[in-house]
C-alpha cells in the first residue's frame, strides 16, 4: 500500500497494516502517535519499504509509484492528478486497488467525523480486520462523547486556524 496524507497512514496504523505500507507520502514521524510506533517500527521494517518521501512534501510522480508495484492506493483525491500519480482509473485498469478519503476536496459536501468513521469502517473491510475498524470507531465515538458531555456547559469559542504552505 502507498498512502498519501497522515490520515490515511494513521489509519493503516491504528487497523494493525503497518507491514503493508511501502510507502508513506508525506509522513512526518515526530508526529505520529506514540501508541502507534509499534506499527511505525513494522512499516519501517517492512523490506519492500520506500523512505524517498517520507518527511518530504515532494510530490510522488506516476513512474516512481509504478516502480513500487503498489496493490493499493490510500489517498486523497488531490493524490490522484497529472502532478502526481495519475487517475484512478490508470490504476484500476492496472489491477490496482485505491480509495480516496471522503473528506478529501470536493469527495464529500461536508467535512465531518462520520466520513472518517466511515473510512476506517471501510478500509477494514478492504483488509478484513473489520473488528479493528469497529472498535477503532467506537473508542473514537466515545472520546467525542466524553469531550463533548464535558464541555457542554461551556461558551463555545470562535477560533481561526491560519497554516502555511511555503508561498
Amino acid at each position: 500500500v502507498i498512502t498519501f496524507c497522515f490520515n490515511s497512514l494513521e489509519t493503516m496504523l491504528a487497523l494493525g497494516l503497518g507491514d503493508r505500507v511501502i510507502c508513506a507520502v508525506g509522513m512526518n514521524e515526530e508526529s505520529i502517535l506514540p501508541e502507534l510506533k509499534p506499527e511505525l517500527e513494522k512499516m519501517k521494517n517492512n523490506v519492500e519499504y520506500y523512505n524517498d518521501f517520507v518527511n518530504s512534501n515532494a510530490a510522488m510522480s506516476k513512474e516512481t509509484a509504478i516502480m513500487m508495484e503498489p496493490d493499493f492506493i490510500l489517498a486523497w483525491k488531490s493524490s490522484f492528478s497529472d502532478k502526481t500519480v495519475g487517475d484512478v482509473d490508470y490504476w484500476n485498469e492496472n489491477g490496482v486497488g485505491t480509495y480516496i478519503a471522503l473528506n478529501s476536496n470536493d469527495v464529500s459536501d461536508n467535512r465531518t467525523l462520520d466520513n472518517e468513521y466511515q473510512d476506517i469502517l471501510n478500509i477494514g473491510k478492504i483488509f478484513d480486520v473489520e473488528d479493528k475498524a469497529e472498535a477503532l470507531v467506537e473508542e473514537m465515538k466515545a472520546e467525542v462523547k466524553r469531550v463533548t458531555d464535558a464541555t457542554k456547559d461551556q461558551e463555545k469559542k470562535t477560533v481561526l486556524v491560519i497554516e502555511y504552505l511555503g508561498d
